[in-house]
């Protein structure tokens, strides 16, 4: 095991330096003195003026969005937070033990917890932020985003009943019903928000979650039905969702509107080449790329690090997921199992998501790349996260073992044994007798 929790730390060390390296080129303004000169223009007069006006433009100066004159604010704030969580992951998987976290009262109040955050969003008198029409922050001194601790509130919980309850988990109440009910309240309030790409992705999490512990895949075929179904009505009503949608059908046809995003990354993807033009030389974060330091940031690493890097950032999440798996695969308890599984599930599943939108494979759905897209809760609690992945190597692996099956299959075995030794003691008593 020590292999891999290296090579999780590996993998998380060297994500987390190349999100960083992008950001400070995403954010610092860089001037070239062959341009005549620098005009502020933000994404959205670029998206009224259109491509082909911003590429004219282009040619003779800079074009600036605004938000990016912050020069090493931004990368600061992002190295505090990205240090506070590797303290975080440190103190956890050193001295936590993450066997605590199956006490019951331990999901009433992270479940419980979540929904009072995530009720706290909507309500500017306690701290609640409004961006862009959306209710997803809470600003106490610093934003705080309440849908990232729900994440791992969730995955937490259904480890713990999967493992407290094996035996309900192929009944359909069981299984299904009653953990659905439980966490509803938290998806509805995600949902209302609105942020509808992190409501699906939990929907994913837990579907897959249940179906690992055993839950039977055809009791999700109704719920899953009636959820396309209202998923279809949903679109049809919200003309946002539905245009980001038919631009994902057509990204050549919309890129000069609601496509612009989508079409933008393609160009920057294209233009790096398999290495880059240069950390800092890219040219489509200048303006023409909205979201750039969060959604959109594997575009700028693509421009500027080249098709090599990004590469390297797939190779690295699939190197996590198969070290997560082997965690679980390791553990001796259920819980440990279902937790490392949730947890590099929540990891991966995100960022696939991510890549598949910025390369036009998906849908917009606002995802953040794990690890490299600017969010100080964000970062956090995805070190959070490893660290209890990391504490489950630690903890739950003290001992090489072929998983959790077959170690309750030994002691099983073992007492079997015991069983029969006292039964053959007894009986040779008998017989002296």
């Amino acid at each position: 095991m020590k292999w891999t929790v290296g090579l999780i730390i590996f993998s998380v060390s060297l994500l987390v330096v190349l999100g960083l390296l992008a950001l400070y080129s995403v954010t610092y303004s860089k001037w070239d003195g062959t341009r005549s000169s620098i005009v502020l223009m933000s994404a959205d007069s670029l998206s009224a003026v259109g491509v082909a006006e911003a590429e004219n433009t282009v040619d003779k100066e800079w074009s600036v969005s605004t938000r990016n004159i912050q020069g090493m604010d931004s990368f600061k704030r992002q190295a505090f937070f990205v240090l506070l969580g590797a303290v975080c992951c440190a103190i956890i998987a050193l001295w936590f033990d993450y066997k605590l976290l199956q006490q019951k009262w331990i999901q009433v109040v992270l479940l419980l917890g979540s929904m009072l955050l995530l009720t706290i969003v909507f309500i500017p008198q306690l701290g609640g932020v409004s961006v862009k029409g959306s209710h997803r922050w809470i600003h106490w001194g610093v934003n705080f985003q309440p849908s990232e601790l729900a994440k791992l509130s969730i995955v937490i919980f259904l480890s713990w009943y999967g493992s407290k309850y094996p035996a309900k988990i192929p009944t359909f109440w069981g299984g299904l019903i009653f953990p659905m009910l439980v966490v509803s309240g938290v998806v509805l309030l995600i949902f209302l928000e609105p942020d509808a790409g992190t409501t699906f992705f939990l929907l994913a999490i837990i579907s897959s979650m249940l179906l690992v512990m055993g839950a039977r895949w055809r009791y999700l075929l109704v719920p899953a039905g009636t959820l396309l179904i209202l998923l279809c009505i949903w679109l049809y009503n919200d003309p946002v969702r539905s245009a980001r949608l038919l631009s994902w059908l057509d990204v050549e046809g919309t890129k000069q509107g609601v496509g612009l995003q989508a079409y933008s990354s393609l160009v920057a993807f294209g233009s790096g080449g398999w290495f880059g033009k240069g950390l800092g030389a890219g040219e489509v974060k200048m303006g023409f790329l909205p979201e750039d330091h969060t959604d959109f940031i594997l575009p700028i690493i693509g421009e500027e690090l080249g098709l090599v890097t990004v590469l390297l950032i797939i190779s690295l999440f699939v190197l996590l997921l198969i070290c997560g798996f082997k965690v679980a695969s390791r553990s001796r308890d259920l819980f440990g199992t279902y937790l490392a599984i949730g947890i590099t599930l929540m990891l991966v599943l995100q960022a696939v998501i991510n890549i598949g939108v910025v390369t036009s494979l998906l849908p917009n759905k606002g995802m953040p790349l794990p690890f490299i897209s600017r969010g100080g809760t964000n970062i956090v609690m995805l070190m959070i996260s490893v660290g209890l992945l990391l504490a489950i190597a630690l903890r739950g692996n003290k001992s090489e073992n072929l998983g959790p099956i077959q170690s309750q299959r030994t002691i099983l075995d073992e007492r079997e044994i015991e069983i029969g030794k006292l039964f053959k003691q007894k009986k040779g008593d008998e017989r002296e007798k």
